[in-house]
């Protein structure tokens, strides 16, 4: 009687705190589109968008790069949260061939500590980088932005969870990347191979 009752006050609990995970993503969601309807520049949409995502997703850095429409290439346009003074703040076509990639084929890509192309590793060392999820950002099918986040080495943080194809780490349910992607492929169906 007593395992009934233990059973119940602890789905009970675990509700509650599913409840008020699932509030505070709602009110961030709320807040940043109320943000987004009062910004009147690209610096500023910048800003809130990396502040919220600190927020949605739990990591501990954010930033947003924004495509020259001429060149191709990425200047950073903001980082939110604690961050060590950044190197690069800007990356062109030649640099990285995951950046052409990207913009030929629009889907998100995650790199750790494994990469192999110098210029993440260069880019993940000085930032002190275990994980990088990079996202991009399309509206009216052209590709105006990428969104980074970011896990990096500290006592309390920086441990590898998932690793894999975007769907595998949608299947990992501790990763909160795997939660994300797993929401993002089931608000736009299956995703192409």
């Amino acid at each position: 009687m007593y395992a009934k009752h233990a059973a119940a006050v602890l789905d009970t609990a675990l509700a509650l705190r599913e409840s008020s995970r699932r509030h505070e993503h709602v009110s961030a969601l709320l807040s940043l589109s109320q943000a987004m309807a009062r910004a009147d520049s690209i610096t500023e949409v910048a800003h809130e968008v990396t502040d919220a995502m600190i927020e949605l997703v739990s990591c501990e850095r954010s930033s947003m790069w924004l495509v020259d429409a001429g060149t191709g290439n990425m200047r950073r346009e903001w980082t939110a949260g604690a961050a060590p003074a950044a190197r690069r703040a800007s990356l062109g076509m030649d640099d990285t061939p995951y950046l052409a990639r990207m913009l030929q084929d629009p889907r998100p890509m995650f790199f750790d500590h494994e990469e192999q192309d110098p210029i993440l590793v260069a880019m993940m060392t000085d930032a002190h980088l275990v994980a990088l999820a990079v996202v991009p950002i399309i509206a009216h099918g052209i590709f105006l932005a990428l969104h980074g986040r970011r896990r990096t080495r500290g006592e309390e943080g920086g441990r590898i969870v998932a690793q894999g194809t975007p769907e595998q780490v949608a299947r990992v349910k501790k990763s909160y990347t795997g939660q994300a992607l797993a929401g993002y492929f089931a608000g736009n169906g299956k995703r192409s191979a």
